[in-house]
């Protein structure tokens, strides 16, 4: 059955937007059920956001489930406008991590997703699936990856492959990453899509040759992109420029997002900058500007690393609160962190996402000297930063932390 436009009928985004305001309504049993869900809230503006608008509603609604080895979540960014009546992007995906084997770890992703808005020659719907091999040492890496696309939609690539490498690398609270992105179509008796009159140079059109079909088409992407996290704020940027293309003009771009959280429940949040001309899926790119509120059912990490990047721990301490200890981890834009020590009687216990990269767990331990280890979205488990290490009796390497 042909995968088409008609497949997002409007009975199934509000069953998809009931599903997250739902998770909203329900924190606690969000949490135990490591379940988190947001909604955004405010004003955008910019031709690749609003169109000839002056400005729009924007809504992005988010819903995420995440396990150690596992993470789904659904998102989507809806824009209210005389150009877009409640139209944009959505998505529906997952990922599997592998457990970790000598510092390598594989990645399995499936995507299926909506393209919309005033920035898009034509809606249209895709599956994506990918894969990403990865190599960390101490608080870096690099990882090698390949994605798979398909749409139906005549004016655009029938099949899409990308290949990417990258490198990343934690200094404290920040972590820098560093990639190059193919992206390569084979040939086609489709038409890519019409060419934007407003610029010429874009290459989002094609024209076909005499036997009527497209020629195998590409184009190749560098980034670069940085996080940073203290306390309530949070800040990403990147910058990118296409360093080949057979779609017509070459292009950088840049973007930012900041956020300020004002409890577990409620933050401010600005995005700006711009976005490059994606010919894979028909978008022409352009400025744009937003600023609002999220309202979460937890803390909640928007702030992503790019696909094939690792979290690791960056700080680990212990405070007591009269006689409750209160261990805490900071892990920039981590998605799990368990920990397991000799007061748990080594069974794994799951961190709380207390605000932007701290994840904490309460526990009434005997003063004195303990061995631990933490384990940070599914990896190996090791010892906390800033703690000695000693080996224990399985030849393993477990962390020493005195509680006073």
């Amino acid at each position: 059955m042909p995968f088409t436009d008609s497949r997002l009928q409007p009975a199934n985004a509000a069953l998809i937007a009931a599903l997250m305001l739902a998770g909203l309504s329900s924190s606690r049993v969000a949490r135990a059920q490591a379940l988190s869900s947001a909604l955004d809230v405010g004003i955008a503006s910019g031709n690749a956001f609003a169109g000839p608008a002056p400005s729009a509603l924007l809504l992005q609604p988010a819903v995420r489930w995440d396990h150690p080895n596992t993470s789904v979540s659904a998102q989507a960014s809806w824009l209210a406008s005389q150009r877009a009546h409640m139209d944009g992007d959505a998505s529906v995906s997952g990922r599997y991590y592998s457990p970790a084997f000598r510092n390598f770890r594989l990645e399995l992703g499936a995507t299926a997703a909506r393209t919309a808005g005033p920035d898009v020659i034509r809606p249209s719907n895709a599956l994506q699936g990918d894969v990403n091999v990865s190599y960390a040492f101490g608080s870096g890496g690099v990882w090698l990856g390949a994605a798979h696309r398909a749409s139906s939609i005549d004016s655009l690539p029938g099949q899409m492959q990308t290949f990417s490498a990258g490198s990343w690398r934690r200094l404290g609270n920040t972590v820098f990453t560093a990639s190059i992105t193919t992206n390569s179509s084979g040939g086609s008796s489709d038409v890519f899509g019409a060419v934007d009159p407003s610029n010429p140079g874009s290459g989002l059109g094609d024209t076909l040759s005499r036997n009527g079909s497209v020629p195998a088409r590409h184009y190749s992407d560098v980034e670069s992109s940085v996080y940073w996290s203290h306390g309530p704020l949070a800040l990403d940027g990147l910058i990118g420029t296409r360093v080949s293309t057979s779609y017509g003009q070459r292009t950088t771009w840049g973007h930012a997002q900041a956020s300020w959280a004002l409890g577990e429940q409620f933050a401010l949040v600005a995005t700006g900058g711009s976005r490059a001309s994606e010919p894979a899926i028909g978008r022409l790119g352009g400025t744009f500007f937003s600023f609002g509120v999220r309202l979460a059912s937890a803390p909640w990490t928007a702030h992503a690393l790019h696909p094939g990047a690792r979290s690791t721990a960056s700080t680990f301490g212990v405070r007591a609160e009269g006689s409750t200890r209160i261990i805490y981890v900071h892990a920039p834009a981590a998605r799990t962190i368990e920990l397991m020590a000799d007061f748990t009687d080594w069974q794994p216990v799951v961190m709380r996402h207390a605000s932007n990269d701290e994840w904490q767990v309460a526990m009434q331990i005997a003063p004195g000297t303990h061995r631990v280890n933490i384990r940070v979205d599914g990896g190996q488990w090791s010892a906390p930063p800033g703690a000695s290490t000693v080996q224990d009796e399985f030849n393993g390497v477990v962390g020493l932390v005195v509680i006073p």
